[in-house]
């Protein structure tokens, strides 16, 4: 059966159906950029940018927002992605420069100073921030002094530490004081005293001491008491706790 239609919608058909060969022949593919004319625009499946495009976004101020692909910097020819805010000022830039293969990842304050970044140098690690070591007296180490000992199998309260919480695993190493026996440590959330972590051992440096933080959220104010008891032998037992932070789960 034939589809019949007024006259005047196959003129319009008609126009229609020419403007859009028109805009595919050989001459016209060659217009340096086309107009989607949509209001919004939906891809189900994939969008493909060819090698040596780029993409773009601009915020209603005109100012550059994001931009993917070649760019320069110090005059050198870069791929990669940079991130502006609506001021203008420069938000997150990864790129790597074509020649020599030098590039970075960072993010930035409003003023353009790096506030975290990778190590190109090294090309692994962290560069910004610079994260501070912890340390102790050696001396402490063999012989902590008398607030970080227990003379019994009672426990004693030896450190409280305390943060407002970045992640919801920590990870502490530490050294304990024990020659003639065994010490038991154990981490307490407080002041709810919920025992979190313990463990047992002789003299001697601890292995990686590795536990979640219970019901974390992050920046949580968190509080862990930390006790030690005697648990086997003579003699009075200590601990030095060397360093402890957050981590990534």
């Amino acid at each position: 059966m034939a589809l019949r239609y007024p006259k005047d919608m196959g003129t319009e058909w008609m126009k229609l159906k020419s403007s859009v060969k028109d805009a595919f022949t050989s001459a016209n593919s060659r217009v340096p950029y086309q107009k989607i004319g949509a209001g919004v625009v939906q891809i189900f499946s994939s969008l493909t940018v060819a090698a040596g495009a780029w993409f773009q976004f601009t915020f209603a101020n005109n100012q550059l927002g994001m931009f993917i692909g070649r760019h320069y910097t110090g005059g050198e020819p870069a791929d990669g992605l940079f991130i502006r805010r609506v001021d203008g000022s420069l938000a997150f830039w990864s790129f790597t420069k074509t020649e020599t293969g030098f590039g970075y990842t960072a993010i930035y304050d409003r003023l353009g100073n790096i506030i975290l970044s990778d190590d190109a140098v090294k090309e692994q690690g962290m560069a910004r921030p610079w994260l501070p070591w912890n340390y102790v007296n050696w001396s402490e180490l063999v012989n902590p002094p008398s607030n970080r000992q227990a003379t019994s199998g009672t426990e004693a309260n030896i450190i409280l530490l305390h943060t407002n919480s970045q992640h919801g695993k920590v990870r502490g190493v530490g050294y304990v004081s024990a020659p003639t026996g065994t010490a038991e440590v154990k981490f307490y959330s407080y002041p709810d005293d919920t025992l979190i972590y313990s463990f047992t051992q002789a003299d001697g440096w601890t292995d990686f001491l590795d536990f979640d933080l219970p019901s974390w959220q992050f920046g949580d104010n968190v509080y862990i008491r930390v006790s030690i008891r005697r648990a086997s032998g003579t003699g009075n037992v200590g601990f030095t706790l060397v360093s402890f932070m957050g981590r990534q789960s």
